[in-house]
């Protein structure tokens, strides 16, 4: 919940400082225990081959099926651990963008960072359906790609909303400081 029912405003928890902080690091960390478990899952020979979720342009459909297909028992354990920790991811990364819209006195572009948690966790959803069918089809792969791309547009709106909002509370300090 961003809103306190009662005020208004965004929740008192939410705009903490010491929670803001921990939400970066929460994100941090997972951020590079992602990095470690799709390395070890085989990502990250080739530019073709980082995950699935990180490539910002989608994927095809028979080189997506032929990479599920070929791996080995350890790299498919080790991109279940990574597809587990893109479970959490989301919601953390969500909060911290929310929070921080929040703290910057914008609640109702905070929604934004919900919004782009909600359509990453429907993505990672839908990978983790396509890693557990033995046939995956063609479409699912290609719905599967658009969710991702959908997903890198949504991060990048709402980081540019962020910084936005962060260039005009800077301004709006400095003016208030010269005048």
């Amino acid at each position: 919940m961003i809103r306190d029912p009662r005020s208004g405003r965004c929740h008192p928890t939410l705009v903490h400082g010491r929670t803001l902080v921990i939400l970066l690091l929460l994100s941090l960390g997972l951020l590079a225990a992602l990095r470690w478990s799709g390395a070890d899952a085989g990502f990250g020979a080739t530019v073709l081959q980082r995950p699935f979720d990180e490539r910002i342009d989608g994927y095809d459909p028979g080189q997506a099926l032929a990479v599920m297909a070929g791996m080995d028992t350890l790299q498919y354990r080790a991109y279940l651990r990574y597809r587990l920790l893109d479970l959490l991811l989301p919601v953390v990364l969500g909060a911290l963008l929310a929070g921080s819209l929040c703290t910057m006195g914008a609640p109702r572009l905070a929604r934004m960072g919900l919004l782009a948690a909600a359509v990453d966790t429907l993505e990672n959803l839908m990978l983790w359906y396509l890693m557990l069918q033995d046939n995956a089809s063609a479409g699912l792969v290609q719905a599967a790609s658009a969710l991702t791309q959908l997903k890198w547009v949504v991060y990048g709106l709402t980081l540019g909303v962020l910084g936005v909002v962060a260039a005009q509370r800077v301004l709006r300090g400095a003016s208030a400081r010269g005048a």
